[in-house]
């Protein structure tokens, strides 16, 4: 079995920051990159499940009829039924992206086709 150098391995490419792994026999191989990539990532999603505001993005109601596409008035009223995720900060209301575009799809697959 032929063992390719790290520099021919596409995943490093794809991955240009990944690390060459803490064991000797695997120093500048492929198997090297992908341990590190795959390590680097795992750790990532750790950090954002431990930490959920890490990629928070927070919308306005104005922000939220533009996506959307409806009047204002229509989220407000979809924000007192209680049918679309939302929180209040003092008298205004803002929207998490990540609850808004997973309730969106959620609307999208209950709907009849």
């Amino acid at each position: 079995m032929k063992i390719l150098p790290a520099e021919n391995f596409a995943y490093y490419r794809q991955y240009p920051k990944a690390k060459v792994h803490k064991h000797e026999c695997f120093r500048g191989t492929a198997i090297a990159l992908v341990q590190s990539a795959t390590t680097s990532h795992l750790q990532e999603d750790r950090e954002r499940v431990m930490n959920p505001m890490v990629d928070a993005e927070v919308l306005t109601v104005k922000e939220v009829s533009d996506l959307l596409r409806a009047h204002p008035a229509t989220v407000y009223r979809l924000i007192r039924q209680g049918k679309i995720p939302s929180f209040q900060i003092g008298t205004d209301w803002r929207f998490l992206k990540h609850r808004l575009v997973r309730w969106m799809a959620e609307q999208s697959m209950d709907a009849p086709q």
